[in-house]
């Protein structure tokens, strides 16, 4: 391809002139008005026929679509202000590094995790949200998308997202920032030690280092506090010298706390399940089990700690790992073999009468269901860890008790209490399953029932789960740490927890299965060393 002349089309539409040529780069006009500047190093189709082009900027790396349709994070419009649901991580090099515990400890950031990654090695962060820190080492680079702009972060750089309409506090180092006018109006904040900058519909690099940030804009307009910086312009601020200012990474961190403890953002929520012994099955302190399908014999295992979402995830997480699936590849994601005729992550069928919400439970293939694990940087849970967590350390038939009428309906969502008309336990389990559907009984809002000892809420209903362990009979072979069997038919899978509607009594100890193919509710589950 001739690097000076690209057409682009859709959003992009190249510009060539004298000074480009002389470089060997081409100008792309950016929509809004904003500049990219940088070398075309090459051209490649992916699996799908879609096909790439590769630029190399002062910023790093840059992967553009040849017909480029701007895709947009997906946003919430209130009053006039556009807040992130998401940051997606569209391109990375080299190693960049993700903080959630305001700095104190950082994991390596992958877009996903190698084709052949162990589970523990699947269990890598690939998405941000507000509040995370990211950070670069000397050979580190990386662009992420924050809705209505792009953001470049150089080598040796730390940036934290936040979520006031969209901003982002830069802490040190060299970012590439490139917003969008798409969205008429509104602002992409940028806070540094020395400075708050504003910024709408241009592309601009801020270099920070201890004692002053500059700021130079190629296109459009920044607002430096209350100093605009046209294009072309460069601009130093410098840090006061009065020892009140203090050290300056400590003034980065008390603003960075100032913005991150004004935003409120959705992000998943996560339990930490202690280690401990477990009797798997049942044991002396609980009844036996009945029907069939039982999780028999007994097995004594030795769980270490891990982290467990705090309800089953919802109808606007997967559609959030959807959206971050569709720009990193689905082929990229989807790493277990889609049964014929199955489209990977399609969208929920949602219910009309009542009208599904985003926050009740998404009930999803298997498959899919993995592709959601890799986005959040989990993995699904296990039979043994979801048995171990659901009991909390009760010894009682059910986590809150012995009682098996009214009291789970305070805990559980079951067809007594999810339809037109509240009614018993045994009343609802003398109904006819078609008799059910006719009084509207569905899955509810996650987190609206009460939790077992640990804090986990929907446990035993609501949604049966999916779990990562393949159908087997019984669990002979159950491995002493409590993690997934996988030995079986890859194409069965095994399913913990109930519907709303059962023909089946409530027992935690059934234990079920059922092709990938078919949808069912998501648990995760990551290492305690994760947070």
């Amino acid at each position: 391809m001739d690097r000076r002349a690209l057409t682009m089309a859709v959003a992009v539409a190249a510009l060539v002139s004298a000074e480009a040529a002389t470089a060997h780069a081409d100008i792309f006009l950016m929509k809004g008005g904003g500049r990219l500047t940088g070398d075309v190093v090459e051209e490649s189709k992916d699996d799908n026929g879609t096909k790439w082009v590769h630029i190399r900027t002062g910023f790093g790396n840059v992967r553009l679509q040849k017909k480029l349709i701007k895709k947009t994070v997906r946003t919430k419009r209130d009053k006039n202000v556009i807040r992130l649901t998401e940051i997606v991580a569209v391109s990375l090099e080299g190693d960049v590094r993700v903080s959630r515990d305001k700095g104190e400890t950082w994991l390596p950031l992958r877009l996903f995790p190698p084709k052949d990654a162990t589970v523990a090695d699947a269990q890598i962060p690939p998405r941000l949200g507000p509040g995370d820190r990211v950070k670069t080492a000397d050979d580190g680079r990386g662009e992420f998308d924050v809705g209505f702009g792009v953001v470049h972060l150089e080598s040796n750089g730390e940036v934290a997202f936040n979520a006031t309409g969209a901003s982002m506090a830069v802490l040190r180092g060299k970012t590439g920032v490139r917003v969008d006018e798409s969205v008429p109006k509104k602002e992409f904040r940028v806070e540094t030690p020395q400075a708050s900058m504003g910024v709408r519909g241009t592309t601009f690099l801020v270099d920070v280092d201890d004692v002053a940030t500059e700021v130079i804009v190629d296109a459009g307009e920044v607002v430096v506090e209350r100093m605009r910086v046209k294009a072309g312009t460069s601009v130093r601020v410098v840090a006061e010298a009065s020892p009140e200012r203090g050290d300056p990474d400590a003034d980065a961190d008390a603003r960075f706390e100032r913005l991150r403890s004004a935003f409120a953002f959705p992000r998943l929520e996560w339990i930490a399940v202690l280690g401990g012994t477990f009797a798997m099955g049942t044991d002396t302190g609980r009844p036996p089990p009945r029907g069939a399908g039982v999780a028999t014999p007994v097995q004594q295992l030795d769980i270490p700690g891990f982290l467990m979402t705090r309800t089953e995830l919802t109808i606007a997480d997967f559609r959030s790992a959807r959206n971050w699936a569709r720009r990193v590849g689905f082929e990229n994601v989807v790493r277990t073999p889609v049964p014929s005729g199955q489209r990977p992550m399609k969208d929920i069928k949602e219910r009309v009468d009542p009208p599904t919400a985003d926050d009740e439970p998404a009930r999803i293939p298997w498959f899919d269901a993995r592709a959601v694990a890799a986005a959040y940087g989990a993995r699904l849970q296990s039979e043994a860890e979801w048995e171990y967590a659901h009991y909390a350390g009760a010894t009682t038939h059910f986590y809150w008790g012995t009682n098996t009428s009214e009291e789970m309906l305070e805990y559980e969502w079951l067809a007594a209490n999810s339809g037109v008309r509240v009614m018993t336990y045994q009343e609802s389990m003398q109904l006819p399953l078609a008799t059910l559907r006719t009084l509207g009984c569905h899955s509810h809002p996650v987190g609206t029932r009460r939790p077992n000892a640990w804090g986990l809420h929907d446990i035993l209903s609501n949604a049966p789960e999916w779990c990562e362990d393949t159908a087997l009979p019984d669990l002979n072979g159950q491995p002493k740490d409590g993690s997934p069997r996988t030995n079986g038919d890859p194409s069965v899978r095994s399913l913990r927890g109930n519907d709303v509607i059962t023909a089946n009594p409530l027992d935690p100890h059934t234990r079920h299965s059922d092709a990938t193919s078919k949808p069912y509710g998501v648990r995760l589950v990551r290492r305690m060393a994760q947070e």
